[in-house]
């Protein structure tokens, strides 16, 4: 029989304790990589917008699939869409570990749901049902979601088409988180062949302008390294161009040498992002931040060497340089009119509310009328559409037949005209945000 002093020998040798500690700390790797890797990606990507595109996506599938009892009664039950919602989330992510009993991915999707359902409500059941009490809903918001029947609406189906109609993840993301955070219906089609997409997507990786004390907007700023291991400096640029009626954004890409020559600006917003593509870090920002601060930490260090290449690269005179032929580009395009970014395609509010009145009027029945007025036409257009949707004197059927009377009459089918920019200077334009793409240190 072994004695006890010799059994607690035993159990506490060195090895015995080391090969147990081995195992423990494998078995816990092996359990906590998904979920760390989970948390990783939440916290790069937001993913919280993104869980409410799966949800849209799920309605319109439960709604065009979805068993005619359910079709009769205008909804499906919270466990069939949170169902089709998730197999939708794994289908689309690299580790498709999500579960319809995991807490966290329940609550998230809940969220993005109440969030949708305040967003002038993306997805009603009965709007008569719903609380108006706006503290009340608040304070029982899991609650109101759980006991609805969801139904994609009118909104929500736009919303889908139009981000859905990008042509990557990241643009049909981005053109989603306009409206998720912002309430702004994304950019609309006849916009579509000039960039605007594009746009979208930069807006999506540039930082968010900061707003200070004062009303004025702060510039706010990044350092990555790039990926394709140029030997420039590349600045990717939001600018506002002030104008008396008001703002416009647009952007600029500028590859700077390292010893100061004349940049190379990209100026069209398809080749910016093919430029930011090519740069992006691919294992993202939280990995690349810290290696863009020690490059400059780096270079601030051996300022005093006699090294040529790092003597002679000066951050900020390269990030002045960069901005100024930036801006000088932007006033360049914008008064020769020889660019499509100088001229305004935005849709009129008049149009806007007549296309989304079509829209919701005739549920699919009148999208081509819809589409007419999705475009930029001459004020006296724009004016008498106005009056028609102004007019108080006609039902939803009257002003709905007006509206394509004059669709037929003035052939609104067949003209699109984009509005010209007044003339800018050098003073209408201001920075507005930045990111700074640093060559690694290998190839300086």
């Amino acid at each position: 029989m072994i004695r006890l002093e010799t059994l607690a020998a035993i159990i506490t040798r060195d090895d015995i304790v080391t090969f147990f500690s081995i195992l423990v700390s494998i078995i816990v790797a092996l359990l906590a990589v998904p979920y760390a890797e989970r948390w990783q990606r939440r916290r790069r990507s937001g993913e919280d917008y993104q869980y409410g595109l799966h949800l849209l996506q799920a309605l319109q599938y439960l709604e065009e699939h979805g068993s005619e009892s359910e079709q009769e009664r205008g909804g499906y039950p919270w466990k069939k869409v949170l169902k089709e919602a998730t197999e939708r989330i794994n289908s689309s992510t690299d580790s498709p570990d999500y579960r319809q009993t995991d807490k966290e991915h329940c609550r998230q999707l809940r969220e993005a749901c109440f969030c949708l359902f305040q967003r002038e409500g993306v997805l009603p059941a009965d709007r008569d049902r719903l609380a108006t009490n706006r503290e009340l809903m608040e304070r029982n918001a899991w609650a109101q979601i759980e006991q609805q029947s969801w139904r994609i609406s009118a909104v929500g189906s736009k919303t889908l088409r139009r981000a859905m109609e990008r042509e990557s993840k990241d643009e049909q993301y981005a053109a989603f988180e306009r409206f998720y955070r912002s309430g702004e219906i994304p950019s609309p089609r006849a916009g579509e062949e000039h960039g605007h997409h594009h746009h979208e997507y930069l807006e999506h990786v540039l930082p968010s302008p900061v707003q200070g004390t004062s009303d004025h907007r702060t510039v706010n700023g990044d350092f990555v390294v790039r990926a394709d291991d140029e030997r420039t400096v590349g600045f990717l640029v939001r600018a506002r161009v002030n104008l008396e009626e008001r703002e416009e954004t647009t952007f600029r890409f500028a590859e700077c040498p390292l010893d100061e020559s004349e940049p190379q600006v990209v100026t069209k917003a398809q080749e910016i992002r093919e430029k930011v593509d090519k740069a992006w870090p691919s294992d993202g920002l939280a990995t690349s931040r810290p290696q863009a601060h020690k490059i400059l930490a780096f270079i601030v260090n051996y300022r005093s060497m006699e090294t040529t290449k790092i003597s002679q690269y000066d951050l900020p005179a390269l990030h002045y340089l960069a901005w100024t032929r930036c801006r000088d580009d932007i006033v360049r395009v914008w008064t020769s009119g020889a660019d499509e970014s100088a001229l305004s395609f935005a849709v009129p509010a008049p149009l806007t509310e007549a296309r989304d009145f079509l829209e919701e009027y005739g549920h699919g029945s009148y999208d081509e009328e819809a589409a007419a007025f999705n475009r930029s036409y001459p004020k006296d257009i724009v004016e008498e559409v106005e009056i028609i949707m102004n007019n108080e004197d006609l039902d939803d059927k009257q002003r709905c037949e007006e509206l394509c009377g004059l669709r037929k009459e003035r052939y609104l089918d067949r003209i699109s005209l984009p509005s010209i920019q007044s003339s800018i200077r050098s003073e209408h334009v201001e920075m507005d945000s930045w990111i700074a793409f640093l060559p690694p240190l290998t190839s300086m």
